[in-house]
């Protein structure tokens, strides 16, 4: 999968990172895995120039000039591999949404990995499934028995509530309450840790019943009102940066 980086313009400057040839429909259909953090840091390395050119890396007051829509693990750790690419200055000050993020790692997370998002089936039942419990076991066996192998949601996760790397003005977060990918208990406490630590917290939108990161496919209206009134928390014209690491299906 070769990933692009896209500038576009039209009524609000947008910086998004997404695949060559996706469609609209795509967005919303994600499968992310967390393979080598390197990986990660390389994809994200070649959206920084851009970013920096929009944006630079002066604040303009204490107004946000960035609208941070992060997806998944793969908007995390993206996010979490930003922060130290752009220095040495610090990411201007942004107003972010979480959407099914951010998680730590668990037996359910690894476990579904492969099959979040698949229809029941063949190819989930005989594909998709016992990869995610062989993918499962390997990870507790190297993340939690052996130790060598760093708990990357984690430390992205820890990354994101930390004031001296992460200077978020504001931010969302938008989960479900049935997700086995990203435990709304999980993203309830960084929420109130992100509290703890002076983040300013706007809303925590629980959706019932949704899939991993399909809630704005399920409820549209609601989710897209949030994000509006997330960004109503800033005044004047916003960047807005889509973080992600996807496959098309």
């Amino acid at each position: 999968m070769t990933f692009g980086n896209a500038i576009t313009s039209s009524h609000r400057k947008s910086a998004s990172r997404t695949w060559e040839g996706c469609r609209d429909r795509h967005v919303w259909k994600f499968n992310w895995t967390s393979a080598l953090a390197e990986v990660g840091r390389q994809d994200t390395a070649s959206a920084i120039a851009p970013l920096r050119a929009i944006v630079g890396d002066s604040e303009d007051g204490s107004k946000p000039r960035l609208l941070i829509h992060a997806f998944s693990g793969g908007g995390s750790s993206s996010l979490y591999h930003r922060y130290d690419l752009y220095q040495p200055a610090i990411l201007p000050l942004h107003v972010t949404i979480f959407d099914s993020t951010p998680g730590v790692w668990t037996w359910s997370f690894a476990s579904n990995l492969f099959s979040a998002g698949l229809r029941p089936g063949l190819i989930k039942s005989l594909v998709a499934t016992p990869l995610g419990y062989l993918v499962a076991v390997l990870s507790w066996l190297f993340i939690k028995v052996l130790a060598v192998v760093p708990d990357g949601q984690r430390t992205w996760a820890a990354a994101h509530n930390d004031p001296t790397k992460n200077r978020g003005a504001c931010r969302t977060y938008s989960y479900s309450d049935v997700d086995k990918m990203a435990a709304p208990g999980t993203i309830e406490a960084h929420a109130n840790d992100a509290i703890a630590k002076g983040f300013d917290v706007v809303k925590r939108e629980i959706f019932e019943g949704t899939a991993h990161v399909a809630h704005a496919r399920a409820d549209p209206d609601r989710y897209w009102c949030v994000v509006v009134e997330t960004s109503k928390k800033s005044s004047g014209s916003l960047v807005g940066l889509i973080e992600s690491q996807a496959t098309r299906r």
